[in-house]
């Protein structure tokens, strides 16, 4: 929330709150309001009769239940940020935010990653964000793969392929990397998200079974 955004907010619940106390307090009948001398208020606010007065306060009414609806859709949606935050922080997936579009730098940078990143890895947070993830790449990468990858984040397609990374130290494992574009209400890309589960096993399992095949 940004700071005009909180200010507007702190005047409205405090005119909201200032209305339901004067709801609450306000005597049923004309007679009455006169009685308890509320006509310096109907004057103030430019409701010269009980009927435009009445008319007000239902106005302000609407205004507290739509504040108070307001409010109630923001701790849910704030609610279900946090869910998600938890969700991705503790996944064991490496999860990675890149930029829509590439800056001044072949590749788009890394926004963020989680800690299962790091695991798969090897590489901190501080060492990857603000870099293109070229570094993960080696000798043995399918260049016909890479250039799939690539295509789809120059056409702003989604794409789920297997692709050999390498660690820092050096080692190769294998990813099923999902890439997902994010766009704006515009249709144009405004961040990437990229899901790599690591199933090294999985192909050395299959590579054993071919090679087992092979020979029998």
């Amino acid at each position: 929330m940004n700071q005009n955004f909180a200010t507007r907010w702190a005047v409205a619940a405090v005119a909201a709150a200032a209305t339901v106390v004067a709801v609450a307090v306000l005597p049923t009948s004309v007679a009455a309001v006169v009685a308890a001398g509320l006509l310096v208020a109907v004057a103030a606010c430019g409701c010269r009769t009980a009927t435009r007065l009445a008319a007000c306060l239902r106005t302000r009414d609407a205004e507290v239940e739509s504040l108070t609806a307001d409010r109630a859709e923001r701790e849910k949606r704030e609610a279900r940020l946090r869910l998600l935050e938890s969700a991705v922080v503790h996944a064991r997936d490496a999860i990675v935010v890149l930029e829509g579009e590439p800056a001044d730098r072949p590749g788009r940078s890394v926004l963020y990653v989680n800690a299962a990143f790091t695991r798969m890895t090897g590489y901190e947070p501080d060492e990857v964000v603000g870099r293109s993830l070229h570094y993960l790449r080696g000798p043995d990468s399918d260049p016909i793969t890479l250039d799939a990858l690539r295509d789809a984040l120059n056409t702003g397609r989604p794409l789920q392929v297997e692709l050999l990374n390498y660690r820092k130290d050096g080692s190769a494992f294998w990813v099923e990397l999902s890439l997902v574009p994010v766009p704006t209400a515009a249709g144009r890309v405004d961040h990437w998200v990229m899901i790599q589960r690591d199933v090294t096993d999985r192909k050395r399992a299959q590579e054993d079974l071919r090679q087992s095949e092979e020979r029998y």
